[in-house]
């Protein structure tokens, strides 16, 4: 099956996201591994890094999403409004989660460590758009300076 060139970007900056995100669960899993009731270290570790994936995803996938409705090519636009669409990328699972628990009863206290996640995920999203947009800029320029040029007269 042949997928778009829309298609195959947004996937990739969801996957970039969903692997950023999955290494900081990876790391959290690891340094509070002996907090695990179960006692399975393995389990532990698949499961935070599958969450954090997932969340990663969800960000990557509105960033990109928004990147999209642009309507201009990425090396176009600036890169302080790539890294702003990546924040508010990042801050989208966090207010979908946390608007979650709400509607099903949770306390507005037990969303306060969601908050500094969402501060946590808005900085990572930023830093991920901006940068992949700065890529993007470096990659245009060499394409342009690599281009061949007609001999003139």
């Amino acid at each position: 099956m042949i997928f778009s060139r829309q298609f195959r970007a947004l996937s990739r900056i969801a996957v970039a996201f969903a692997g950023a995100w999955a290494v900081i669960g990876g790391l959290i899993a690891v340094l509070s591994g002996s907090a695990n009731p179960d006692g399975s270290f393995l389990g532990w570790v698949a499961t935070h890094l599958f969450m954090y994936g997932a969340l990663g995803g969800i960000a990557g996938l509105v960033s990109a999403l928004l990147v999209a409705e642009a309507g201009r090519r990425a090396e176009r636009l600036t890169t302080r409004r790539v890294a702003l669409w990546g924040a508010i990328g990042g801050l989208t699972p966090v207010a979908l989660f946390g608007t979650l628990g709400l509607v099903f009863g949770a306390s507005a206290s037990a969303l306060l460590p969601l908050g500094a996640l969402g501060i946590v995920s808005a900085t990572l999203g930023g830093t991920l758009a901006g940068s992949s947009a700065e890529l993007a800029k470096r990659g245009a320029i060499a394409r342009a300076a690599a281009a061949p040029r007609l001999p003139t007269t």
